[in-house]
């Protein structure tokens, strides 16, 4: 017969082999103790709703709890719903989360509804200027898998989502259950991590013979006269560089997204109203005063974007003017304390010569079965179409298209590089 102290120390070693919740499972499967029951109730209460004030101070905390882009800015987002909404062709669909216990929102999705061609979608509501798209998603919530899936069913509801040009560090949804497809997209981002001191930086991020082609440049320029870099606050000054900007970029370029009159006025609003917030920046390159070069961007949590650059191609066209005052930002850049220069989307060869790094962009695709396997095909072959008639037919066609504008959108982050491909 066994003692009953060789059992009691068979018990207690079962019980520390197998764990507290060891226990409990062989207990509930003996039928002694029973599951505990398991909360249904949602997370967050989702709405969708037509208009949102993004100036709001709820917004505004929530973009700071959330891995959102400079893109998702409470000034960005405002003017751009103001000024570039068309209400015959764009119909807006903000998709809002709150705390299901006190109300406090905790997501933000603003949409815009769209065709292309036989596909009525919501897109991520970036009107063709703003370079990343993110959810606007409290990082703390958007790491829970379980809110995660919460919000992956109620995006399931809406037929058809599309988030284009999304980074890897933002909040990204995970593929599943055929409610959400990704594909990397065929051109990437390219940034400069800057890092201190200030001393000697050309040898930290430029190649030799690149540094000597800007130190050559520079001296060139400098026999013309004195040169400046300037950083306009004034909204006199801000709006006289603009209108160079645009002139410069009108010799050089057609169908320029500064030659339509929203979207200069979308561009003008950031640039006036986050000069006095620091979110803004207007460069000037100026020769004796004179104004040859000009960049506009946006600041956000250390980096900042270059988004728009203009300079004088025909008098200066042998001085690199454009090369030199990126270069002298990034220099400001570096004395700010800034930690990385986004040079942003596209694949332009310049940007191989500054960028340090590449950044993938993705294309996600959320919604029901079959919707989020046709749509990615249909638009792809839009584009090949587009292409094929653009190598054909050059600039005539893209002048067609640009009087038809009510039809179509042709600004792509602010640069003429995208034909027709939303379609009504």
């Amino acid at each position: 017969m066994i003692s009953s102290m060789p059992a009691l120390h068979l018990a207690m070693s079962v019980v520390e082999a197998v764990g507290e919740q060891g226990i409990e499972w062989l207990l509930m499967h003996a039928g002694l103790l029973k599951a505990p029951a398991v909360s249904t109730r949602p997370s967050l209460a989702f709405g969708v709703v037509p208009a949102f004030d993004f100036t709001s101070p709820e917004y505004l905390d929530l973009h700071e709890r959330a891995d959102a882009t400079a893109f998702q800015h409470p000034l960005w987002l405002d003017r751009a719903f103001a000024r570039l909404i068309d209400a015959a062709d764009r119909s807006p669909t903000i998709l809002i989360g709150r705390s299901a216990c006190d109300d406090r929102l905790m997501l933000v999705l603003p949409m815009i509804r769209r065709k292309v061609g036989p596909f009525s979608m919501l897109d991520a509501a970036d009107f063709d200027v703003a370079d990343y798209n993110a959810l606007v998603f409290d990082r703390n919530a958007a790491n829970d898998p379980r809110i995660v899936r919460e919000l992956l069913h109620q995006l399931g509801k809406l037929r058809l989502v599309r988030l284009r040009r999304v980074r890897d560090d933002t909040i990204d949804l995970p593929p599943g259950s055929g409610i959400a497809r990704r594909h990397t997209m065929d051109f990437m981002a390219h940034e400069v991590e800057l890092t201190g001191p200030l001393e000697g930086w050309q040898s930290r991020i430029l190649t030799p013979d690149f540094a000597r082609f800007l130190k050559s440049k520079r001296k060139r320029l400098a026999a013309k006269g004195t040169v400046a870099l300037e950083q306009l606050s004034e909204p006199a000054g801000i709006r006289a560089a603009f209108q160079r900007m645009r002139h410069f970029r009108q010799a050089r370029w057609a169908n320029d997204a500064l030659d339509d009159p929203a979207c200069l006025a979308f561009y003008l609003d950031v640039a006036i109203a986050g000069a006095r917030t620091g979110f803004a920046r207007t460069y000037v390159l100026t020769v004796n005063g004179t104004v040859h070069s000009v960049l506009f961007g946006i600041h956000h949590r250390g980096r900042f974007c270059f988004l728009l650059l203009g300079f004088d191609h025909e008098k200066l066209r042998n001085h690199s003017t454009g090369l030199l005052l990126l270069e002298s930002i990034i220099e400001d850049c570096i004395r700010r304390g800034d930690t990385v220069f986004d040079l942003t989307i596209g694949d332009e060869a310049y940007k191989e010569r500054f960028a340090t790094q590449s950044v993938p962009l993705h294309e996600v695709w959320i919604g029901q079965r079959p919707w989020t396997q046709l749509a990615p095909v249909a638009l792809a072959a839009a584009r090949k179409l587009v292409h094929s008639f653009t190598n054909r037919r050059g600039r005539g066609l893209r002048a067609e298209l640009r009087s038809a504008s009510a039809r179509s959108s042709i600004i792509y982050a602010g640069r003429m590089t995208i034909a027709p491909l939303i379609l009504r």
